[in-house]
């Protein structure tokens, strides 16, 4: 009797536990492209999937969480932009592979071509993907973001950025320092007519002049 009645409680408080909605969605691409060394032409696809939870709680708080598993052509398989993130009045932090507040508010140009280009396509340093957490904040047409993050065991990376959005145009700045030197980039974009513009600066220590996009 007792262990029916421990579990019938456990159930009870279970009850007012918020539940997530999960959607799956998918992209997959095929070709053929350069190979960066030998110069060769080589088959290329990929296939990825993307799965992202969202719900809210009770109290009113939104959460989520997400996650992405590639197959590459060559067999080999990995996992990347895992994030949980919890937002309310207070703002949003998200936790796991959030890159950096300069990914997130500032960003890259639109990607051209098959693969995007490549580095031509990523004016910033090497030192992007990382583990950490990150707290975002908006008022009216203003958000700011700081990130916190490890590049290794031995160098953290801290980043800050502020981005001004409206309908037809936006502005962005951020900052970052993983101990070894320190970047700024900038981005604007305008839409006219349905078409977007957009340009990017990147000047620091990991650039060796200023880059645009």
């Amino acid at each position: 009797m007792k262990k029916i009645l421990l579990a019938t409680t456990l159930l009870a408080s279970t009850a007012g536990f918020a539940a997530a909605e999960v959607a799956v969605t998918g992209t997959a691409r095929m070709g053929v492209t350069t190979d960066t060394i030998s110069g060769d032409a080589q088959f290329s696809s990929r296939f990825r999937v993307i799965f992202t939870a969202s719900g809210e709680t009770d109290g009113g708080l939104t959460f989520g969480a997400s996650v992405r598993n590639d197959q590459i052509g060559t067999g080999g398989t990995a996992n990347g932009d895992s994030t949980v993130y919890i937002s309310g009045a207070f703002g949003k932090l998200t936790m796991g592979d959030t890159g950096n507040a300069a990914d997130s508010l500032v960003g890259q140009v639109s990607g051209v071509g098959y693969t995007s280009l490549g580095s031509m396509n990523e004016l910033a340093w090497t030192y992007k993907n990382t583990t950490g957490a990150q707290y975002e904040y908006s008022a009216g047409a203003l958000t700011f973001a700081l990130g916190l993050g490890q590049t290794n065991t031995s160098e953290d990376l801290v980043s800050a950025a502020v981005k001004y959005s409206t309908d037809a145009y936006s502005v962005a700045l951020g900052y970052e320092d993983n101990n070894s030197g320190s970047e700024i980039s900038a981005l604007g974009s305008a839409t006219f007519s349905g078409a977007t513009v957009k340009a990017k600066i990147v000047n620091g220590d990991f650039t060796p002049d200023t880059a645009y996009a």
